[in-house]
């Protein structure tokens, strides 16, 4: 019996410092790519590492961004539109970059369109599928995360007791989360404007 726990422990160790990706949605990320026996989103998610510093802070969301390529074939000029910081762009950035050489040449794409992309990075398969996100990063192991219940009761206690800081700062949680739900983007306009008055 303990020779089973003890593998069971090395095997929980093990899964506490990898990540595991779900949620290929190849179709829609190859229209660039050309690496040979390789999708774009298998490949990205067989390399991209969850970052320590968002691992260790409870971070999760949606990061939704958008990047060209170039005529030397490689990935240039990345926008996002949201961020969830702890190293999360800084990783997502290096590790497109990875795929320089591997897209259609000039002439078989038109330079000027965006690749446009949503990574949502989550803890634990902490119930957390964002339905437009294109690929889901997920990690493993001892990490703690706020639930959306808990952000969600924060945000109306703090918006009792006028506390409007403290209300914004939990309803921007959620939305790092859920960049598109019109009801948080809602209660942020209106504590934005209870905060002008």
């Amino acid at each position: 019996m303990r020779k089973i726990q003890s593998i069971l422990f090395a095997i929980l160790i093990f899964l506490s410092f990898t990540n595991n990706a779900q949620n290929i949605k190849d179709g829609k990320l190859d229209k660039y790519y050309s690496r040979e026996g390789e999708g774009f989103a298998r490949y990205i998610t067989s390399s991209i590492k969850y970052p320590q510093a968002a691992r260790g802070n409870g971070t999760v969301g949606v990061v939704a961004f958008s990047f060209r390529i170039d005529c030397q074939n490689s990935p240039v000029d990345f926008v996002f539109e949201n961020k969830l910081g702890n190293g999360i762009e800084e990783e997502i950035e290096r590790i497109i970059k990875t795929t320089q050489g591997n897209w259609l040449s000039c002439n078989e794409r038109d330079q000027s369109e965006r690749v446009k992309l949503k990574f949502a990075f989550g803890i634990n398969n902490y119930n957390y599928n964002p339905p437009d996100a294109d690929i889901v990063i997920v990690a493993f192991g001892n990490f703690s995360i706020v639930k959306d219940a808990k952000l969600e009761k924060q945000y109306n206690k703090a918006l009792k007791k006028g506390k409007l800081d403290k209300a914004k700062e939990a309803i921007e949680e959620l939305i790092r989360r859920y960049p598109n739900d019109d009801a948080y983007l809602e209660k942020k306009k209106k504590i934005e404007s209870m905060m002008k008055n």
